[in-house]
């Protein structure tokens, strides 16, 4: 009786493992400006571990970047109030990462504040 039991037990926990998500998913967003922004905001924390710790950051991972930052750029400002200052706060921290990519200066400390500024608009959002 107990080996059958143990090994339910361990299938439903790898299962369970295997199911898990690393992050949120656009359906975890608000209803309206937040489920609208969360493609783009997903797609900016898909790329944080891809950032690196400098100078360089791959061409790749900029232009995903400026496409995410692109459309956050477009929402933002018309964004309502609690969820406004987050959304521009990551449009910018993008903007620092691509600023000093573009000319080889990149830290990782600008990749934490990007990777802050995106743990602030999920948590504003979800």
């Amino acid at each position: 009786m107990r080996l059958p039991l143990l090994v339910l037990t361990a299938t439903l926990l790898a299962t369970a493992a295997c199911s898990g998500s690393s992050g949120p998913e656009a359906d975890d967003f608000a209803a309206g400006t937040c489920r609208t922004a969360a493609p783009d905001v997903l797609a900016i924390g898909e790329q944080l571990d891809e950032i690196g710790d400098g100078p360089d950051v791959d061409k790749d991972v900029l232009d995903r970047l400026k496409t995410a930052q692109d459309g956050l750029r477009q929402l933002a400002p018309g964004a309502e109030e609690p969820y406004r200052k987050p959304l521009e706060d990551l449009v910018t921290a993008v903007g620092l990462v691509r600023l000093q990519a573009g000319v080889g200066r990149y830290r990782s400390d600008t990749g934490n504040n990007l990777r802050e500024k995106y743990d602030g608009a999920v948590t504003a959002c979800t």
